[in-house]
């Protein structure tokens, strides 16, 4: 019994083998149009078969295809073309069509598909941003739109932008045999970060330094504290931005912070990594008496304070001028509940523009170097004999000593001295002295008194 075998495969006597319903274009949302199809030509010559493989493995798109006399609309991309043998010398060639889109404006690009993403975690603290890589292929495409797509004056880098991402690359490919169709991808990487508001450059994410330190007092100020602001994954066009935010929001006197330092880091990848350290500013305990103590000398023989040094940490310069303006007409302070000889203010300003304020204060009256010049008065602080030239008549000299905070008392205490005798060739005149200790903020006087005496010790 004799067969007619075929020996072209023409549209009209296609037919139906399957379709893949279930393949998606974004693969979340399934393909109802069926984007793979599969045909056959069945007894086709086997002699013929390598040629029509041949020429349709060469022609790479087909318009409209038929299948059962059905015209399916669309441009396929001829993906595949197998042969099935049989033993009576005729074949069945197959053909695989898979629909493509042609791209002729943005407006044609099918829903893209997250295709990978390279994201680096940190434990410990936010991503900054390196590496956080996202891949987006648009799949089925045609051959003709690489031009369209992959030219930026076609296709605009913000067109083809995700949401909080931005553009580093694109690329073109055409899959192997068994697809044949092109994938556009677009390589974005992100620029929008959680610490970052919408104005794109204002940072809402603080981190919260504390470090135990001294205290003030019954005030409990604590000298070593710090808080830290970042911003993670900035492009480097807003970096200025939010530089200039956090300037423009200085105030110590209202925000209680003062910045310390800002550090700026530039990311291979173009983005920046922005910190700030801020000081804490002290707004509460501004007083020269709120300091707490830094250093205390004791007297070794009476158990007793001799001098101190007090500091009033974090101060801004308005606190910092009202204490030194203070001390400046004050002579005697009281530190830590004992009262001082006021002996200097030192302000050392610190990186952030705070000042801490040092308050030294001292005792007068015990032994050492402060104890010569004790507050009163010291009847015979001083004495010697003298003689007249002629050596007939000796004298005895006495000096009283007065210690005073009064400049008046002192020259009184002075004008009390005798007049000298006439002797040792110098003419009668009254003596005594005043001098001002400058450094201990007091007045010495001497009163000098002169009497005859029979008396050499």
């Amino acid at each position: 019994m004799g067969s007619t075998l075929y020996t072209t495969t023409s549209e009209e006597t296609a037919r139906f083998v399957k379709s893949d319903a279930d393949m998606a274009v974004t693969q979340t949302e399934a393909d109802a149009e069926s984007r793979t199809l599969w045909r056959e030509w069945p007894r086709v010559d086997a002699a013929e078969a390598k040629a029509l493989v041949d020429t349709m493995m060469g022609t790479a798109q087909v318009t409209d295809p038929q299948v059962d006399k059905e015209t399916y609309t669309g441009l396929y991309s001829v993906a595949d073309v197998v042969v099935i043998e049989n033993n009576r010398r005729w074949v069945t060639i197959r053909q695989k069509l898979i629909r493509i889109t042609t791209i002729l404006s943005v407006a044609d690009l099918p829903q893209p598909v997250d295709a990978a993403r390279r994201e680096l975690y940190r434990p410990f603290q936010y991503d900054p941003g390196y590496g956080d890589i996202r891949i987006f292929e648009y799949k089925f495409l045609d051959r003709s739109s690489r031009e369209v797509c992959m030219d930026d004056d076609n296709i605009t880098d913000e067109q083809l932008e995700q949401s909080g991402y931005t553009l580093e690359g694109r690329r073109w490919v055409t899959e192997e045999r068994g697809d044949r169709t092109c994938t556009f991808f677009t390589f974005q990487r992100k620029v929008t970060w959680e610490n970052i508001n919408e104005a794109g450059n204002a940072v809402d994410n603080d981190h919260d330094m504390e470090i135990d330190g001294y205290y003030s007092g019954d005030q409990y100020l604590k000298l070593n504290y710090s808080k830290r602001n970042v911003a993670y994954g900035v492009p480097i066009d807003d970096a200025e931005d939010v530089v200039e935010k956090w300037t423009d929001d200085e105030n110590p006197a209202t925000t209680g912070y003062a910045t310390e330092r800002i550090s700026i880091i530039l990311q291979p990848n173009g983005e920046v990594f922005l910190s700030r350290i801020l000081d804490q500013a002290n707004t509460d305990s501004t007083a020269y008496t709120d300091g707490f103590i830094i250093t205390r000398n004791m007297d070794m023989g009476t158990g007793t304070p001799k001098a101190i040094v007090v500091m009033v940490p974090k101060l801004t310069k308005t606190a910092a001028d009202a204490i030194i303006s203070t001390l400046k007409s004050r002579a005697v302070i009281t530190l830590d509940g004992t009262t001082y000889r006021n002996y200097g203010v030192t302000r050392n300003i610190l990186p952030s523009g705070l000042a801490n304020v040092l308050i030294e204060g001292r005792i007068l009256g015990l032994t050492g170097r402060r104890s010569n010049l004790a507050l009163g008065l010291i009847t015979g602080y001083k004495m010697f004999i003298t003689v007249s030239d002629d050596g007939a008549q000796p004298y005895l000299v006495q000096f009283d000593r007065l210690v005073t905070e009064s400049r008046a008392e002192a020259v009184i205490h002075a004008q009390t001295s005798d007049i000298r005798p006439t002797l040792n060739n110098l003419r009668g005149h009254r003596g005594g002295r005043v001098d001002y200790a400058e450094n201990m903020g007091v007045w010495v006087a001497f009163a000098e008194h002169w009497s005859e005496t029979n008396n050499f010790f």
